[in-house]
Protein backbone atom coordinates (compact mmCIF):
# COMPACT_ATOMS: atom_id res chain seq x y z
CA UNK A 1 0.00 0.00 0.00
CA UNK A 2 1.75 3.11 -0.92
CA UNK A 3 2.57 5.76 1.63
CA UNK A 4 1.90 9.77 2.20
CA UNK A 5 4.77 11.70 1.98
CA UNK A 6 3.34 14.19 4.26
CA UNK A 7 1.63 12.07 6.95
CA UNK A 8 3.58 8.66 6.75
CA UNK A 9 0.61 6.91 6.94
CA UNK A 10 -1.27 4.68 4.25
CA UNK A 11 -2.55 6.25 1.58
CA UNK A 12 -6.34 5.35 1.88
CA UNK A 13 -8.25 3.21 -1.18
CA UNK A 14 -10.28 6.47 -2.30
CA UNK A 15 -7.46 8.43 -3.49
CA UNK A 16 -6.15 5.52 -4.90
CA UNK A 17 -8.27 4.56 -7.05
CA UNK A 18 -9.59 7.93 -8.56
CA UNK A 19 -9.59 8.31 -12.32
CA UNK A 20 -7.67 10.66 -14.36
CA UNK A 21 -9.74 12.98 -16.24
CA UNK A 22 -9.00 13.13 -19.88
CA UNK A 23 -9.94 16.79 -19.86
CA UNK A 24 -8.12 18.21 -17.07
CA UNK A 25 -5.28 15.52 -18.13
CA UNK A 26 -5.86 17.62 -21.61
CA UNK A 27 -5.56 21.11 -20.41
CA UNK A 28 -2.55 20.41 -17.71
CA UNK A 29 -0.44 19.13 -20.92
CA UNK A 30 -1.22 22.09 -23.09
CA UNK A 31 -0.34 24.64 -20.61
CA UNK A 32 2.87 22.99 -19.71
CA UNK A 33 3.68 22.27 -23.20
CA UNK A 34 2.33 26.00 -24.25
CA UNK A 35 5.44 27.25 -21.66
CA UNK A 36 7.82 24.69 -22.67
CA UNK A 37 6.91 26.21 -26.52
CA UNK A 38 7.20 29.92 -25.16
CA UNK A 39 10.93 28.78 -24.01
CA UNK A 40 12.21 27.78 -27.01
CA UNK A 41 12.14 24.05 -26.19
CA UNK A 42 9.66 22.61 -28.82
CA UNK A 43 8.61 24.87 -32.39
CA UNK A 44 4.51 25.04 -32.18
CA UNK A 45 3.53 22.34 -34.49
CA UNK A 46 5.72 19.79 -32.55
CA UNK A 47 3.95 20.70 -29.22
CA UNK A 48 0.06 21.08 -31.05
CA UNK A 49 0.63 18.22 -32.51
CA UNK A 50 1.68 16.14 -29.50
CA UNK A 51 -0.98 17.32 -27.92
CA UNK A 52 -3.88 15.88 -30.61
CA UNK A 53 -2.24 13.02 -30.74
CA UNK A 54 -2.99 12.24 -27.29
CA UNK A 55 -6.08 13.51 -27.12
CA UNK A 56 -7.19 11.24 -29.70
CA UNK A 57 -5.30 8.24 -28.22
CA UNK A 58 -7.36 9.03 -25.12
CA UNK A 59 -10.56 8.89 -27.13
CA UNK A 60 -10.84 12.27 -25.69
CA UNK A 61 -11.27 13.91 -29.58
CA UNK A 62 -14.05 11.31 -29.67
CA UNK A 63 -15.79 11.87 -26.74
CA UNK A 64 -16.46 16.17 -27.00
CA UNK A 65 -14.98 16.53 -30.32
CA UNK A 66 -12.24 18.38 -32.61
CA UNK A 67 -13.65 21.74 -31.57
CA UNK A 68 -13.21 21.36 -28.10
CA UNK A 69 -9.99 20.29 -28.17
CA UNK A 70 -8.73 22.78 -30.95
CA UNK A 71 -10.41 25.30 -28.14
CA UNK A 72 -8.48 23.99 -25.37
CA UNK A 73 -4.95 23.84 -27.06
CA UNK A 74 -5.59 27.39 -28.19
CA UNK A 75 -6.63 28.82 -24.89
CA UNK A 76 -3.39 27.41 -23.71
CA UNK A 77 -1.15 28.69 -25.93
CA UNK A 78 -3.11 32.00 -26.12
CA UNK A 79 -2.36 32.54 -22.27
CA UNK A 80 0.80 32.10 -22.38
CA UNK A 81 1.37 34.71 -25.19
CA UNK A 82 -0.82 37.04 -23.42
CA UNK A 83 0.45 37.21 -20.29
CA UNK A 84 3.98 36.83 -21.55
CA UNK A 85 5.23 33.60 -19.55
CA UNK A 86 3.89 35.28 -16.22
CA UNK A 87 2.95 32.89 -13.87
Amino acid sequence: MPISRKTKKPIGKKWQERPARPLAVLQLRAWARARLWQAGEFDLQTAVDALQEAAAASELTAAVGQDAVQRILADAFRQVSDDGGAT
